[in-house]
């Protein structure tokens, strides 16, 4: 199955979501697919995590909800990396050759993980490569949240356009998960076209199966301010 197709696929399981703004009765994991875990985090976001029959082993997928309805998805493999993205104006998908791939195992093992991947941004009429380039780094500290065990990291990370242009750059902190090899975001510092934007949606809630508020698609957090932060 090509890249594209699975593409085509991810448009088909989210677009329902993204169609209107959140509801109150959650978010219903596509036919084949089985939720998995939410996250109600800082900044007015939640994501609901979810596998889906026919994927490989270890690729997960999540979509991500904002008080004004769905902004984005994406598919990751057991290493974390980016096989697929999607936004309401974005589609992109991992390039076929790439100098460095992102590794959970290299940053358990080593404790720093450097990174250099193609994306291929699909979403206009032609195909437009961009290079993600920057490294993650476990700053040897764990913290509970919500009785998740997790290990901050620290993480720089820029965009590159296909002259070689920096398109924007972010860095800040995350956390991670050995069990279920995932990252969830911290704060972080963008800088994009002159512009410094801070935001953090550290997380608050994990919510498992069966728990009340699971598949949410309402944030709970920090929804009573002007949302300005960045989504990546």
């Amino acid at each position: 199955m090509t890249r594209r197709a699975t593409l085509r696929g991810l448009l088909a399981l989210i677009a329902p979501a993204l169609a209107g703004p959140a509801v109150a009765q959650g978010f219903t994991p596509p036919e084949g697919c089985e939720g998995t875990l939410t996250v109600q985090m800082r900044g007015c976001m939640v994501t609901n995590h979810f596998v889906c029959e026919g994927d490989p082993e270890g690729v997960r997928r999540h979509i991500t909800f904002r008080e004004n309805g769905a902004s984005g998805a994406s598919v990751v493999d057991d290493e974390y990396q980016w096989l697929e993205t999607y936004g309401i104006e974005r589609r992109e998908t991992l390039g076929e050759d790439v100098p460095d791939p992102a590794s959970l195992t290299e940053l358990f093992e080593t404790g720093l993980d450097t990174f250099d991947f193609p994306v291929v941004d699909t979403s206009g009429e032609e195909e437009v490569e961009f290079r993600i380039i920057g490294v993650d780094e476990l700053q040897g500290e764990e913290v509970e949240i919500d009785g998740e065990t997790l290990e901050r990291t620290r993480f720089r990370m820029k965009r590159i356009d296909p002259e070689g242009e920096e398109v924007y750059s972010v860095e800040g902190e995350q956390f991670v998960s050995r069990d279920r090899r995932l990252f969830f975001a911290g704060t972080e510092t963008l800088e994009i076209g002159g512009r410094v934007v801070e935001g953090d949606n550290t997380p608050v809630r994990f919510i498992e199966p069966g728990e009340t508020g699971f598949m949410a698609e309402r944030p709970l957090y920090e929804c009573d301010t002007t949302d300005i932060r960045w989504a990546p």
